[in-house]
């Protein structure tokens, strides 16, 4: 089956360079005036608010070097090494990535509240490279896993066969469409159901029902229900049998909400290393006993 492509990418394609082009004209504004008026430019920036301040701070002396670096891609030959020696695959629905000039205001107000993308690949790269198939109208790279491209009609399921065949562990994110029903259907069939970590993004109770509902017909299994109210991502495995298990999430202290909206950052309020760290000791369980094994073959015995 084809993966289900989103409508109209080339307005996507425009809306990302026409912010490119604005980002590249304030620069040169910026730059023009600091040239021509040092004084008053520097009195401006002053008497601007903090987050404004950074934002006009990083545009005028970093913004070009995040440009240049988030303009370059993955080179092919490196991609075939990533495929090669992935450690983690992170399969998601193109829908759920975050916007690549979210990622600069982060970083120019400096701000603490990461993805849910960057958020898991902090965590699971103890296990290796995380790495996921790129979207074909990308601009700008994503932080986060480390995208690879097969280019419009590419063979991108070969590609997540190797991927997965080698990784020491797989990410599936639902989605509120039927979307990455292929996928679906091959993690099912393919990958190892101890090493598959399945996320429920944070949605609405009835957005997350359709979640769990999508996947349990690609799955053919049921899953465990959710009960919180609140909007928070949930995480579920498998055992060797595919019963399926919710992990605990682990708050620091109370989270105060309203309508299931936390109103904390989410990254303040959720330990995500202690939620996920019964599915990371398997895994790195089970890779110290595939290493003895191997070892043990070679030697012999």
């Amino acid at each position: 089956m084809k993966r289900m492509a989103k409508p109209k990418r080339w307005i996507d394609r425009a809306f990302t360079s026409f912010a490119v082009a604005v980002v590249v004209l304030i620069w040169l504004a910026l730059t023009t005036w600091l040239v021509v008026d040092w004084n008053g430019f520097w009195e401006m920036i002053v008497r601007m608010e903090p987050q404004i301040k950074g934002i006009a701070l990083m545009l005028l002396f970093v913004g070009p070097i995040w440009l240049f670096f988030k303009l370059k891609k993955v080179p092919p030959s490196r991609q075939k090494e990533l495929i090669e020696h992935a450690g983690v695959v992170y399969l998601r629905p193109f829908t759920v990535d975050a916007e690549a000039f979210y990622e600069f205001a982060q970083m120019a107000t400096r701000s603490s509240e990461r993805s849910l993308e960057q958020m898991l690949c902090d965590e699971m790269k103890v296990l290796g490279s995380v790495v996921a198939i790129g979207r074909p109208d990308d601009v700008l790279v994503r932080d986060g896993a480390t995208r690879i491209y097969v280019g419009e009609g590419g063979d991108w399921q070969s590609c997540v066969k190797r991927l997965t065949a080698r990784a020491k562990a797989t990410i599936l994110v639902a989605g509120k469409t039927p979307g990455l029903l292929w996928e679906k259907e091959h993690a099912r069939q393919n990958v190892n159901p101890t090493r598959l970590l399945l996320v429920i993004p944070a949605a609405s109770k009835r957005d997350r029902e359709q979640m769990i509902k999508n996947v349990e017909q690609a799955f053919g299994i049921g899953l465990p229900p959710i009960a919180e109210r609140l909007r928070v991502p949930r995480f579920v495995v498998f055992d060797e049998r595919w019963q399926a298990q919710l992990l605990l999430n682990v708050y620091r202290g109370w989270v105060l909400h309203v309508f299931g909206l936390p109103l904390e950052r989410l990254g303040e309020c959720w330990k995500v290393k202690e939620t996920l760290a019964p599915f990371l000791a398997r895994v790195q369980a089970e890779e110290e006993v595939r290493a003895r094994t191997e070892e043990l073959k070679e030697k012999g015995i």
